[in-house]
């Protein structure tokens, strides 16, 4: 009889500790942070939430591209006592419109682009902060918070569906779901330190964020790419060549048409294990 296994779960901004503090954490575009600068970026985002007048409990919104700050936004909401709500840089105005009232939140980071689509449709009582502040803030705010002591149970974010067939439905999800759920993928992929991860699915789908937090959750190296990138199938693949992460980039996580328009030199490369 197979025997239950019952994983032990924490606070997600604990993932930023997972790794030694020199390795390679996170690299987007040519700006690579190890896990202690990792740690100390997710503190200082989330010292700058608190500043900006997020309470614990408050529902915050990030409305961007793939860019550093969306990589950390869940973690440092997390590290605040905040619920994260990533919305999809696809999305029109109307549909990010619903997200915002229907998840009540009280702040929306994005750029003066996405702001003024957004126009009237930003809800009253709903901060608004530009994405060059919250960069800025990762390393440069004069304070930090230090890793949380929240129950693991606790709601941590809420991830909206794509709306395909209707309006986008939010699905509640604590510490727990997330941090367990990167531990399976980390697990089944049987990912190790060594490892290296391209992300190209969004962040606002939970198997998106699951592989960025399976990634810092097993020590190893993730990178980002942006949506425009991941229009370049072959060119995305192609950037492992390029010595831009660490150690070579064993994994990609991308949806089944991108691993379709994987090129025979992709195809050969021997540090490219697998697509996920």
């Amino acid at each position: 009889m197979t025997k239950a296994e019952n994983p032990p779960s924490y606070p997600l901004d604990h993932l930023a500790l997972r790794g030694a503090t020199d390795a390679p954490a996170l690299l987007t575009g040519d700006a690579p942070m190890s896990f202690a600068d990792l740690d100390a970026g997710v503190g200082r985002l989330a010292a700058w939430l608190r500043a900006a007048g997020a309470r614990p409990g408050d529902r915050v919104a990030s409305w961007s591209a793939k860019t550093r700050a969306a990589c950390l936004m869940p973690l440092a909401a997390a590290r605040a006592g905040l619920i994260h709500v990533p919305v999809n840089p696809l999305l029109k105005a109307p549909q990010v419109a619903h997200i915002l009232a229907d998840s009540g939140a009280a702040l929306l980071l994005t750029n003066r682009a996405r702001a003024d689509m957004l126009g009237d449709g930003l809800p009253g009582g709903c901060a608004l902060r530009d994405l060059t502040a919250v960069e800025a803030a990762i390393d440069g705010h004069p304070e930090r918070l230090p890793p949380s002591a929240g129950d693991p149970g606790d709601l941590v974010a809420i991830l909206y569906t794509s709306g395909s067939t209707g309006r986008p439905k939010g699905v509640m999800l604590s510490h727990a779901n997330l941090w367990l759920g990167a531990e399976s993928v980390a697990t089944y992929l049987a990912l190790g330190a060594d490892d290296r991860v391209l992300a190209v699915l969004p962040f606002s789908f939970d198997y998106g964020q699951n592989r960025l937090s399976g990634a810092a959750g097993c020590g190893e190296g993730g990178g980002a790419a942006r949506r425009d990138d991941a229009r370049r199938g072959a060119a995305l693949m192609g950037a492992t060549g390029r010595g831009r992460l660490a150690g070579g980039c064993r994994r990609i996580a991308a949806p089944p048409y991108q691993q379709r328009r994987r090129t025979d030199a992709v195809a050969d490369r021997r540090d490219a294990r697998d697509f996920c």
